[in-house]
């Protein structure tokens, strides 16, 4: 639900990109996932997969979108970090 985003290390006034996750890497979250997540879900769930989607859902209408994308659940990391009061919300689907 997120993507791993290498950081940049510096090692003797030298910048260079790190090409492991440790502790140090980056989770981009963010509306511009959904694209990718409704791809992902609607592909795995036409394989018969089970799929708990996640990654730019920010309101009533993403969820919508990916249970008719074949979702069987949703999470939204992206809405509550955003708005961690209003998580009622997402349930008025």
């Amino acid at each position: 639900d997120s993507v791993r985003s290498p950081f940049l290390m510096e090692q003797d006034g030298k910048y260079s990109v790190c090409d492991r996750l440790d502790p140090h890497t980056t989770s981009c979250f963010g509306h511009w996932q959904l694209p990718l997540t409704l791809g992902y879900t609607y592909t795995a769930s036409q394989h018969g997969l089970k799929v708990c989607a996640g990654g730019g859902v920010t309101n009533a209408d993403d969820v919508k979108k990916l249970l008719a994308a074949g979702a069987v659940t949703v999470q939204s990391a992206t809405f509550l970090t955003k708005y961690p009061n209003r998580a009622g919300e997402l349930w008025q689907t």
